[in-house]
This record gives structure tokens, sequence and C-alpha cells, in this order.
């Protein structure tokens, strides 16, 4: 926690807190930060030299969705419900919608780009192996 930035208790709900529109954590002093274009071993590789997290900026992005979950903006998975029914001691039924959530965008300010690594698969191979195999019977 940022302890120059007050953060409201009553309305915790950790990373997700809105928290008025400000940032209630530190962020952390990364130096660098490595990029891959894809989640498998033939991506391309960039390793980034970033300013000093000084320089960091988070904005509150993202706000409760028609059925009132809070959703990531780029997976779309739901990260949070913000919409409930209470039921009071008599069993009626409150919509209640919580708006102190949402989704924190980082920007981290690149200083250069250290290196840049393509991927090193030869598709040419790849696509000559699986035409030769596309004949082979089972």
């Amino acid at each position: 926690m940022n302890p120059e930035v007050p953060f409201n208790l009553q309305q915790d709900h950790g990373l997700y807190s809105l928290n008025d529109g400000k940032f209630p954590f530190v962020f952390k002093s990364y130096k660098y930060m490595l990029l891959r274009n894809k989640r498998d071993a033939t991506a391309d590789l960039m390793l980034l030299e970033l300013f000093p997290s000084t320089l960091f900026k988070a904005i509150p992005e993202g706000k409760l969705n028609e059925k009132g979950d809070l959703v990531d903006r780029d997976t779309q998975k739901i990260l949070l419900h913000g919409k409930d029914t209470i039921l009071d001691k008599d069993m009626t039924e409150t919509e209640f919608t919580d708006t102190s959530i949402t989704q924190w965008i980082i920007f981290y300010y690149v200083r250069k780009v250290v290196k840049y690594v393509p991927c090193n698969v030869d598709w040419n191979t790849v696509f000559d192996f699986l035409s030769e195999n596309d004949n082979v019977d089972d």
C-alpha cells in the first residue's frame, strides 16, 4: 500500500479497488521488461529498459457490463462480480451494484529496446515436414 494515498477500507477490493480514482499501491521498481508476442516457445522476444518507477502511471479503466461484472478488457474474462441480490430479514430482495471496482491499466515508460530476438524456427522446414507426412497412410 502506498502510505501517501488514502485508502477507502469500506470499499476494499484489493487490486480492483477504484479508491476514488487513486491507485493505492506502490509500483514495483522494474528496470527491465521482457515481452513476447505470443504464449509459446515460437515467440519473438524483446527486452526493454524502463524509466524509473516514479514515472509509471495507473489509470482506472473498466466499468461493469450489463450483467454487473467487471470484465478484463483484453481477455473478456470476468474479473469480479459487482452486482448481487441482497435479502433482508423479511426476505425482501434488493439489487446491489458495487461501483467501487475497476481494472487498473499501468503505463510503463520505455527508455530503450535493449535486445530483440526473433523466433528462430525455420518455418520452411516445418511446412516441408508436414506436407511430406500428409501422404502417409494410417
